[in-house]
């Protein structure tokens, strides 16, 4: 005979003893039914078991999903319906900053305050848990505050409800941060434009630096700097550029003679070019046309002694030709007139001077005569 015995199983259930939504800190004690009886208990948070946790009463501090096992001795159990717990997090300290003037009181937190200090102050929220609330109370004195400012004509500087155009110094009243009053004093100067001029002259294929930049063109050229005042500063260039001067020579010269152009001395004939340096400072080329021309050769004869008594004389003689001239000369000084001959009366060193007429060009005989010229003695 088959006997079948049947076994309850229990039902479970949690009672929340309090509110199931709390601040950090708190609890609340929640009841597993039935209490009572030969039953075991096993506590659950978000699914997961609780290794200790086997009353049948249980504290929750964490927020989580909850649920009970109860199993009674017959082998049977029931999982009961969760218990939703909800713990509120600390609110961050509400940090404030207050501005207070100078004779004012500030009332906070069940006290008066009229000095600069940071005040703690626990409050409740809606929730019901504590709120921090971290005051700083600043007490300002008035504010003065002298600035200065540059501009440039015509610009304007705006300070309050005006337009200043003027050097000086200007005093408002403003209102500060905290509402408390601000005295500003302005040192404005204003600073004028500039301009400036200048002529530069260069020489062709030269190049003159104009604030950065390389001219080599004849013009006018403006460039806008900054002054000393920071203000504009117009610069006005006036370049010129001049060009290499030519001129030409044709000299004539004696041979022996040398021409010279600059540091170069010529001494041949030929055509000749020299470069050299102009009244303005450029090149100035000068092209020579150089003839050389021979000198005539000087020379004479005499006949007779060179020495002998006052008033005898030796007589000279040149031959020079056609278009000569023929000077004589005692000790390197002229003596009597132009001509082909010469009586030499008094003592000295006599030389013969040949002048070619048409080129000027003379030549001093090497030969010379040496006449000694006796006093008499009566």
């Amino acid at each position: 005979m088959l006997v079948v015995q049947s076994r309850v199983s229990p039902v479970a259930g949690i009672i929340a003893n309090g509110s199931t939504s709390f601040c950090l800190g708190g609890s609340v004690s929640l009841l597993a039914s039935p209490g009572t009886g030969a039953y075991s208990y096993r506590w659950l948070r978000n699914g997961i078991p609780y290794a200790n946790q086997v009353q049948s009463t249980f504290t929750a501090n964490q927020s989580g999903s909850y649920r009970v096992i109860v199993s009674g001795t017959n082998g049977c159990a029931d999982t009961s319906e969760s218990v939703a717990v909800t713990v509120y997090s600390q609110p961050a300290p509400d940090t404030q900053r207050v501005y207070l003037c100078t004779g004012g009181m500030l009332s906070f937190c069940y006290n008066n305050y009229n000095y600069s200090t940071i005040i703690n102050c626990t409050l409740t929220d809606s929730r019901g848990c504590d709120s921090l609330v971290v005051l700083q109370l600043i007490v300002a004195d008035t504010i003065r505050v002298t600035v200065r400012r540059n501009i440039c004509a015509p610009d304007s500087f705006l300070f309050g409800p005006n337009y200043l155009r003027v050097s000086g110094n200007y005093t408002r009243r403003f209102v500060a941060q905290g509402g408390c009053d601000s005295i500003v004093t302005l040192q404005l100067v204003v600073g004028q434009p500039s301009s400036s001029s200048d002529t530069v002259t260069i020489c062709s294929h030269g190049r003159y630096l104009f604030n950065g930049l390389m001219l080599s063109t004849a013009g006018a050229y403006r460039d806008t700097l900054e002054n000393v005042s920071g203000c504009d500063s117009i610069v006005t260039l006036v370049l010129n550029v001049n060009q290499p001067s030519t001129s030409s020579l044709v000299r004539t010269i004696c041979e022996r003679d040398s021409f010279c152009v600059g540091n170069r001395c010529y001494t041949q004939s030929g055509v000749y070019s020299d470069t050299l340096s102009g009244v303005n400072g450029c090149d100035s080329i000068v092209n020579l046309t150089l003839s050389v021309v021979s000198r005539p050769v000087a020379g004479f004869t005499f006949v007779g002694d060179t020495t002998f008594c006052s008033g005898s004389s030796l007589l000279l003689t040149a031959n020079p030709g056609t278009g000569i001239s023929c000077s004589w000369i005692r000790n390197g000084i002229v003596v009597g007139q132009p001509g082909n001959s010469f009586s030499a009366t008094q003592s000295g060193i006599y030389r013969a001077v040949f002048t070619n007429n048409t080129t000027q060009c003379r030549d001093t005989s090497s030969q010379s005569v040496v006449v000694v010229v006796n006093t008499k003695y009566f």
